[in-house]
């Protein structure tokens, strides 16, 4: 199947997400934060990536930016609950600033699988 890498600052999401899609056969890596993502994306060079837009350290949206500069054919899914605010305008921005699919949390398991699976398909 495919690399994908997870980057969320939520210990439980990203246990969730890595179950479920190692689970559908992808190989997960993951990592905490944006730095600790962008380290990673250049070892592993992932076919998708999910990125959570409110993160510590650096943010969702930086992360994409330079994700898009290592990176350049990975599909990148943007993801957010809203943070503090729940201000979703920062899913759009997230696409602009490079994000292929953006989605709302919460996010179900198989809704993520499916998502990656469109991904990887070009749809």
């Amino acid at each position: 199947m495919a690399c994908v890498l997870i980057i969320d600052d939520e210990p439980e999401i990203l246990s969730l997400f890595a179950e479920a899609l190692s689970e559908a056969g992808h190989t997960v890596h993951a990592a905490g934060n944006g730095v600790e993502g962008l380290t990673l994306a250049k070892t592993v060079r992932p076919h998708v990536v999910i990125v959570d837009v409110f993160m510590p350290e650096m943010d969702g949206i930086e992360t994409i930016l330079n994700l898009r500069k290592v990176t350049t054919n990975a599909k990148v899914i943007a993801i957010s609950g809203g943070g503090m605010s729940h201000n979703f305008k920062f899913l759009e921005t997230s696409s602009e600033m490079g994000a292929d699919v953006m989605l709302r949390k919460p996010i179900l398991p198989d809704a993520l699988v499916i998502s990656v699976q469109a991904c990887l398909e070009g749809k």
